[in-house]
């Protein structure tokens, strides 16, 4: 009886264990982003046309993504491009505050304010000031 115990008792020890490493191991798992369309190809971007768009003055620069500009980059140090370094890219400049208004800002629950804004009572009450 007692041997039957000490046996059930080791498999029921042995069952917990085997969960426990189980659950351990959820966090490693890898997650998967959501796949967008359009992804800018750019980490820096200037659309400006002229000599030194982009201007860099610090002894040592590093960037980890493409960097793009219609003009030229100037460096008074050392650069570091991990990816594509495009001068005269001729590219057109996006407008990222009128894809974000239009993806997040746009609907019947929205307001719009053209003045300031001033918060009164813990934001209960909101007023203008223009």
């Amino acid at each position: 009886m007692k041997n039957r115990l000490v046996w059930k008792s080791k498999r029921f020890l042995a069952g917990i264990m085997a969960a426990v490493m189980a659950v351990s191991m959820i966090p490693t798992f890898p997650a998967i982003a959501e796949k967008t369309e359009d992804k800018y190809p750019y980490t820096l971007f200037a659309a400006s046309n002229e000599d030194g768009a982009i201007t860099v003055n610090a002894g040592n620069f590093c960037v980890n993504g493409n960097v793009a500009t219609n003009g030229t980059i100037v460096s008074s140090g050392n650069i570091n491009i991990n990816g594509t370094k495009t001068e005269n890219a001729d590219v057109e400049m996006i407008y990222i505050h009128e894809k974000l208004d239009y993806a997040y800002f746009i609907g019947d629950n929205v307001d719009v304010y053209s003045d300031d804004v001033v918060c009164h009572a813990k934001c209960e009450k909101w007023e203008t000031t223009g």
